[in-house]
């Protein structure tokens, strides 16, 4: 675990277009059936994909789709206003699929390595973050 306190907030996005607001400002990656996508910004439509995950310097989302649906989590460095968890987090550290690893459709070549937030309260969450392989901490 840990040694870092973070705050866990729970994100009820609603429809594509609104949680495309809510994402301004975050780097997003998710895989879909065209194959991995790294990006600095959501596109206009929601992806064929079941998870994205977004990033900035002081915080990270994991939302859930359902079409156009979309729920999820957030977890930040500061404490929010609102209700909030604290939480802290399991780093997990690995690295992204390749083109030449035989995997799925992946396309992208996607330089870095995955670094993951795990949390556990109130259930399992994943933040995930693509990072500069020098950069992972």
């Amino acid at each position: 675990m840990s040694d870092e306190t973070y705050w866990l907030t729970a994100v009820a996005a609603g429809q594509w277009q609104a949680a495309r607001e809510l994402g301004a400002g975050y780097t997003w990656f998710w895989c879909d059936l065209t194959g991995q996508h790294l990006h600095m910004e959501l596109p206009d439509q929601p992806p064929i994909a079941t998870h994205l995950w977004g990033w900035r310097s002081d915080g990270w989302m994991r939302w859930r789709l359902d079409g156009a649906e979309v729920i999820g989590a957030a977890l930040h460095t500061n404490r929010p206003s609102g209700a909030a968890v604290e939480v802290r987090p399991r780093l997990i550290r690995g690295r992204s699929w390749q083109p030449g690893d035989g995997r799925a459709m992946i396309t992208a070549d996607i330089v870095g390595a995955v670094q993951i937030r795990e949390v556990f309260v109130p259930v399992s969450l994943s933040f995930a973050q693509i990072v500069p392989v020098g950069e992972v901490r």
